[in-house]
């Protein structure tokens, strides 16, 4: 990392994780021993930020992004993940079909819908909510720059780096 960074002129490494503050401190203290003359900030973000941030508008990698299936989700989980209130949805909820906010629609395990349509019916949920989902994207990706602008985020000389999750990328 060190190497390639130097090699590729950059000066600030802005890691970016949930869990990276230590990573974060781990290169501070090699800075200090080896004088590896780069800066090092950490901001705590998720990868759910980034994807929502580059979103503007509702195509099919937003869709894909937004509909994966993890465990045990139900309708108002999907809604409540993009930053929106499920509550104020209901009418559209069952216009698509849904039974309640509650309706559990993904395996326990996660990786798959437990019925064949529900993917459909949440793709088309997110069709009718599709300004308040670019309104929520936008939101994001000005706070993330905003995020980047404070941790002295320049294009000309500083990276992301993604430690992934429990540092584990």
């Amino acid at each position: 990392l060190v190497q390639t960074a130097r090699k590729d002129g950059i000066r600030n490494l802005v890691f970016i994780g949930r869990d990276g503050y230590f990573w974060e401190k781990t290169m501070e203290l090699l800075d200090k021993k080896d004088n590896l003359g780069l800066e090092f900030t950490y901001l705590h973000a998720s990868r759910k930020v980034f994807a929502f941030a580059s979103f503007r508008k509702l195509d099919a990698r937003a869709i894909e992004f937004l509909s994966v299936p993890n465990p045990s989700l139900r309708v108002r989980d999907f809604i409540d993940r993009t930053g929106l209130d499920s509550n104020r949805y209901l009418d559209l909820i069952q216009s698509v079909g849904f039974s309640s906010l509650n309706e559990v629609l993904t395996s326990e395990l996660g990786g798959s819908f437990l019925r064949q349509d529900y993917k459909g019916r949440l793709c088309r949920l997110f069709w009718l909510i599709e300004l308040d989902l670019l309104e929520s994207f936008r939101r994001c990706r000005e706070g993330l720059l905003q995020s980047l602008h404070e941790q002295s985020f320049d294009v000309e000389d500083s990276a992301i780096v993604d430690i992934g999750w429990q540092g584990s990328s």
